[in-house]
């Protein structure tokens, strides 16, 4: 990926008036390639991307929804349960510099906040019912319903970036986690992503939990 898709952060700035910020640019861009980095990098930023640009004409607001995935992960230690709060301030601050519209830096925060994955956001601007956030976290989570060698090695680039937890605790927790998702009425909020990936994303987790509980990292 050249310079993690620059030309399009520079469209996007234009988009929304803004200068190129390139200084900012490079700062993403080193956030996502931090050391013990191996799932959340630019690649899962590149990702999510190519999924918005699918279903952006089903998006009320698609500038705020992609500055959002650009910022989403921005700030990760997988140590942390602040790290989307810390990426939505970062992102909530770079527009209040710029004196973007209040509306749209908030938008932009919610969105963030969203992909907390079952924590609501913490104002009440049409937070959790707004359409494109539904948009927003099936992005963030389309990884779960991929087939299943992408979701095979999706589930060994977390294990690096939990490395230092004990393998027997570590597969304790991350088997609680994902019989979480499979206890949900539905994985994913939107139709087209329900249709496409659903199915899928049940046999990912299913087959993940079944080596966990047995004290394997899955596909190891």
């Amino acid at each position: 990926m050249e310079r993690f898709n620059f030309s399009r952060w520079k469209l996007l700035m234009q988009q929304w008036g803004l200068a190129e910020h390139g200084p900012l640019f490079e700062m993403l861009q080193d956030a996502y390639r931090k050391e013990g980095r191996y799932y959340h990098t630019e690649y899962h930023v590149d990702a999510c991307l190519k999924h918005l640009d699918r279903f952006r004409a089903e998006l009320q607001y698609p500038d705020e929804v992609e500055l959002a995935l650009w910022f989403h992960d921005a700030v990760y230690d997988p140590f942390r349960q602040d790290n989307e709060l810390k990426s939505a301030r970062w992102a909530q601050a770079f527009l209040q510099s710029q004196n973007a519209d209040a509306n749209k830096t908030e938008r932009v925060y919610q969105l963030i906040m969203a992909t907390c994955h079952g924590a609501l956001p913490d104002t009440d601007l049409q937070a959790a019912s707004h359409p494109d956030q539904n948009w927003m976290l099936d992005i963030d989570l389309a990884i779960l319903g991929a087939p299943f060698d992408g979701y095979r090695a999706y589930e060994q680039a977390i294990r690096n970036e939990y490395r230092e937890v004990p393998l027997a605790i570590y597969c304790q927790k991350r088997a609680e986690l994902l019989k979480g998702f499979l206890q949900e009425a539905s994985l994913y909020q939107t139709e087209v992503f329900r249709i496409e990936r659903e199915q899928q994303a049940r046999d990912n987790l299913s087959w993940a939990i079944e080596s966990l509980v047995q004290g394997a990292i899955p596909g190891a």
